[in-house]
């Protein structure tokens, strides 16, 4: 079966995470303060390769990032955004543990702190990149 990066988009963006309000399938133009945090899947790479050299079947691998806005930058005390990702990293981690099966194959992902930018605002955030196969 291939894995589609729409398949892909559609798993994640049907996570449900702790905490999040809100979840996009696609990266918001802008965002409102009241609505945080919220989550958005940005558009995935599709890669596709051998499973042995030179043979067929092939398997898609799609590779993309989630994107979780915490707060935005400048409203909070270092100390609070910090305790707040930390609680955030915990529940994306637990809702792509819950989320593996069959129609959602995740092999990997990694979650790391970044600023990331929506329309003109920063906003602290953490972004799983994830990895699946199929």
């Amino acid at each position: 079966m291939a894995y589609t990066a729409a398949a892909f988009i559609t798993a994640l963006s049907g996570l449900s995470i702790t905490g999040v309000t809100r979840m996009f399938a696609y990266p918001p133009e802008t965002v409102a303060n009241a609505d945080l945090p919220i989550a958005y899947v940005r558009l995935p790479e599709l890669t596709n390769e051998a499973i042995t050299l030179g043979s067929l079947p092939r398997i898609d691998n799609v590779q993309g990032e989630l994107v979780v806005l915490i707060r935005a930058d400048g409203l909070s005390m270092n100390t609070d955004n910090f305790s707040a990702m930390t609680t955030m990293i915990d529940n994306v981690n637990s809702a792509l543990k819950a989320s593996i099966s069959a129609s959602a194959p995740i092999d990997r992902w990694t979650i790391r702190q970044e600023t990331a930018i929506v329309g003109e605002s920063g906003f602290w955030a953490l972004v799983a990149t994830v990895e699946a196969s199929g």
